[in-house]
């Protein structure tokens, strides 16, 4: 199992992207990853992880989750492409429907059949990155991405149209939780693995996971701070996430890598819930 590093939700400066960047680079991770929000104080996924890229030569780059429906299909494929690229096909690509009205309304883009259109944009893609015409007469989309089809495709959701879509059309999914049980993380991949097998497809998807940590002095309650601030639109997901069982201390940590990695999970990805990133990351580096 791969274990990952999420960028804080926060937006980080130069300096302090360069240093974190480098010190996952140097480090014991495998991945970099960075999520989209519009109305949240936060950088621009796609273009962090660039910056990223540039800096490093070893760590995946990893969107988690950009939300697609806020963008144009032509050129968020020519984008992704680049990316692939640029990092030399260290480059996956987590993609998903977004969940929150308040960014739909800022992007602005439409609601209602968000997950139609959520399909007929990653179709549309992947034929680009194969190097298909978007429309009779028309030139291809550039670049040729490095890796042959496009970049790997990850689903990140937890409803089971998005598994199931995940399953026929995408590389594995992103499942994200802020408890630690990994039994619901494999609920949703078998609604993935299904939709694979029924689909004819060879091999198997890839399961990427994700949580929250907090380690050092106070770790319970930053990491408590941290859930009321991000889920302060939903009293309901922000209930269910204290309830769970945080990674926040070492021992805690340690048992869920054991955890994950026994139950077959490809990917673990941690990311820090303190405002001292590169103290958090050190604490997770020596653990």
């Amino acid at each position: 199992m791969k274990v990952g590093v999420g960028m804080p939700m926060k937006a980080l400066g130069r300096e302090e992207l360069l240093a974190f960047a480098r010190k996952v680079e140097e480090g014991p991770f495998d991945s970099i990853s960075l999520g989209q929000r519009l109305t949240f104080e936060t950088n621009d996924p796609m273009i962090a992880l660039t910056f990223v890229a540039a800096v490093t030569e070893r760590v995946r780059v990893m969107t988690s989750v950009l939300c697609l429906p806020f963008h144009k299909e032509g050129v968020t494929a020519q984008q992704a492409a680049t990316l692939d690229r640029l990092s030399n096909g260290r480059f996956s690509f987590g993609v998903g429907l977004g969940g929150r009205p308040a960014d739909f309304a800022v992007a602005p883009a439409v609601w209602e059949g968000r997950g139609r259109r959520f399909e007929e944009q990653l179709l549309a893609m992947k034929r680009a990155w194969r190097g298909e015409p978007p429309f009779e007469g028309a030139d291809v989309v550039g670049p040729t991405p490095f890796t042959p089809g496009g970049p790997e495709l990850i689903i990140g959701g937890f409803a089971p149209p998005a598994l199931e879509r995940a399953g026929r059309l995408a590389d594995g999914i992103r499942s994200f939780s802020f408890s630690t049980d990994v039994t619901e993380h494999l609920e949703r991949y078998a609604v993935t693995r299904d939709a694979w097998e029924r689909a004819g497809r060879s091999g198997r998807p890839r399961l990427v996971t994700a949580t929250h940590f907090a380690l050092g002095p106070g770790a319970r309650q930053t990491y408590e701070q941290h859930v009321r601030r991000y889920y302060g639109y939903s009293s309901d997901l922000m209930a269910d996430a204290l309830s769970g069982d945080a990674p926040t201390s070492p021992e805690a940590i340690r048992a869920t890598i054991r955890r994950f990695e026994d139950a077959g999970v490809d990917d673990l990805v941690f990311t820090a819930t303190t405002s001292d990133t590169m103290d958090s990351l050190d604490r997770l580096a020596d653990v």
